[in-house]
């Protein structure tokens, strides 16, 4: 993005994160679905106006139907811990592994962006001119 002032400006787009609140079987469709993402974006101010984005923090989500209505679960919490086996059957948790295993990896694509995982989540640093 290039600013009014001309400055050429890297910055995150975030388009198209899902449905939470309403989606479609996986098996009716040929691509993940049921599969998204929440995005925290944390913020800092360093003195003046401007705010600067400091992280991205990446909370992948799958869509689980359980008695007839949606259920967004956190992928990596369902991974890492048993707080949703009542709901999740195997078929579910293959899909829960498998976003868990490629999620990241597809948000950062060819970016080379450097990530931790913590808390459930996957916290991805921002570089803004130095700042």
């Amino acid at each position: 993005m290039t600013s009014d002032s001309g400055q050429i400006r890297n910055v995150p787009v975030l388009y198209g994160m899902g449905a939470l609140l309403s989606s479609e079987y996986y098996s009716a469709s040929e691509t993940d679905v049921d599969i998204s993402a929440l995005v925290k974006i944390h913020l800092s101010r360093n003195g003046g106006d401007e705010a600067h984005i400091k992280a991205l923090e990446v909370i992948p989500i799958y869509a689980n139907w359980y008695d007839y209505q949606v259920q967004p679960v956190p992928v990596c919490e369902a991974h890492d811990t048993d707080h949703f086996s009542e709901v999740l059957d195997e078929e579910d948790m293959s899909r829960v592994n498998s976003a868990f295993d490629t999620v990241i990896d597809h948000l950062t694509g060819d970016a080379e962006l450097t990530y931790t995982y913590e808390d459930f989540s996957y916290l991805i640093p921002v570089q803004t001119n130095g700042q």
